[in-house]
């Protein structure tokens, strides 16, 4: 079917109707993935894809009831959201398409060539891999993409990545990895200088999760701290997905990390739930799933990096 094909990220040569503000022009057509696009109409995905794949409901935060079709395969995994269900609204187009696959240097260098440099997360591209996020947000097509590594699983990702194409509408909701993020690209496009950080001031809220505070404590048996001496920090934070059911029942929550921290930078292994409270709701693993989005520092010894030891804490509310 055509959806097995070669995991490619070929032009799309059909004019599509994006969100508000969007325009169509032969640049923004090449902004595809898998020949898919968001402004697509069910028909034109149905024909690119061979078929209509795996039709399911599923339910906005707004109660609002949306389609979903998917298209399982061996190499790449497609998935496709429209704004409004297609059994009952022919003329609902798609929103947002996620494929699932193997990320190498040429696919690489592809996205960069259609999408050109990431606007953060430009570094986790260098080597054919996305240790966290990488996000290219265009504005005038009205289309954000993100990258990272599957948030199910990430630490036996085997190297499959996931690729997010949306609206900026569809960026702008909850469960958009991009959405922590977009405020700040989109003012650096329009040359909105950045707030400057005063010592001391609380940290603004994001959203209904907020971000978590790191108590740094690099596990390490050395001499005194010099000023070269440094634990690991978290550097970027995207909000963890709220777990539904206990949103809509008003449940809050917290969890504590303990997350080791490499010398590079990376995250070394799944991290270690500390405490979850309440249990049962999805908290811990709604911030487990979190951390591969999140960007570190690692920590410093006589000025060179080691691994290091960062308990983190969550709170859902």
């Amino acid at each position: 079917m055509a959806w097995l094909r070669s995991a490619t990220f070929a032009v799309l040569s059909v004019s599509l109707s994006l969100s508000a503000g969007a325009v169509s022009s032969p640049l923004c057509e090449r902004l595809t993935l898998q020949e898919l696009a968001p402004g697509m109409s069910n028909d034109q995905v149905r024909l690119k894809m061979g078929g209509g794949g795996i039709p399911s409901i599923t339910r906005q935060l707004d109660r609002r009831e949306t389609s979903i079709a998917n298209y399982p395969g061996p190499a790449v995994e497609v998935l496709v959201e429209y704004d409004h269900r297609i059994d009952s609204r022919p003329a609902a187009r798609a929103v947002l398409v996620r494929v699932s696959m193997p990320l190498s240097p040429s696919n690489v260098e592809e996205l960069v060539h259609r999408f050109g440099t990431p606007d953060a997360g430009a570094d986790d591209l260098s080597d054919g891999s996305v240790d966290t996020l990488a996000i290219w947000v265009n504005e005038p097509c009205g289309i954000v993409l993100t990258a990272h590594p599957p948030q199910d699983s990430w630490w036996a990702a085997n190297g499959r990545t996931i690729l997010q194409l949306e609206t900026l509408d569809a960026a702008r909701r909850e469960d958009s990895p991009a959405r922590s993020s977009l405020g700040a690209i989109l003012d650096r496009q329009h040359g909105v200088p950045a707030a400057i950080s005063v010592p001391g001031a609380p940290a603004a809220a994001v959203d209904s999760v907020a971000a978590p505070l790191p108590r740094q404590e690099a596990q390490q048996d050395v001499a005194p701290a010099t000023p070269s001496d440094r634990p690991a920090e978290r550097i970027s934070f995207v909000p963890p997905v709220y777990p539904r059911t206990a949103r809509w029942l008003k449940i809050e929550g917290h969890v504590t990390l303990e997350i080791v921290v490499k010398a590079n930078g990376r995250v070394s292994k799944k991290p270690r739930i500390v405490a979850e409270h309440p249990t049962g709701q999805g908290f811990g693993q709604a911030a487990v799933d979190a951390v591969p989005t999140w960007r570190f520092s690692p920590a410093t010894r006589a000025g060179k990096p080691v691994k290091s030891t960062l308990t983190i804490d969550v709170e859902f509310k």
